[in-house]
């Protein structure tokens, strides 16, 4: 009878510790995922800005005036 439970008790840690495992790959994903995102955004944000300063320059050099 204490080998069964032995033998329960240690499916059921095996388990938790899957379940956890899981759970902690998942948070990284999501992590990964996000940080993914937030690089995007900042190199999305800096060829606006590039891109931006180009017109102004162009429009500058050509003498017209902004709209």
């Amino acid at each position: 009878m204490v080998t069964v439970t032995a033998i329960a008790g240690l499916g059921l840690a095996t388990r938790l510790v899957n379940v956890v495992i899981a759970a902690l790959q998942k948070e990284k994903d999501q992590q990964a995922r996000l940080a993914v995102a937030q690089e995007r955004a900042r190199v999305s944000k800096e060829m606006h800005d590039i891109l931006g300063h180009t017109l102004a320059v162009m429009v500058g050099l050509a003498d017209v005036p902004p709209a």
